[in-house]
């Protein structure tokens, strides 16, 4: 998606929209004007694992899982 120009890899700086990112750490963005194309990325490109500033932390049976996540829940049940 990176290639095809449907998201943009940015590092976070840590202000504003990527306050609870730590500075440095990789995320992805749409593009300015793209927003309007979100269903031709796929659900995978939305899914909130994916700007989670605690994945490295989560695993299937720990305190942080996919089962015990509320944000993935919420995702799940749109």
């Amino acid at each position: 998606m990176v290639l095809e120009n449907l998201i943009i890899e940015v590092k976070s700086s840590g202000h504003g929209e990527y306050h609870s990112i730590p500075v440095g750490n990789v995320c992805y963005r749409c593009p300015v004007g793209n927003l309007e194309q979100g269903s031709d990325r796929g659900a995978m490109a939305s899914i909130p694992c994916g700007v989670c500033p605690r994945i490295r932390e989560c695993t299937p049976n720990g305190l942080i899982s996919p089962t015990t996540c509320v944000y993935y829940t919420k995702w799940l049940d749109f």
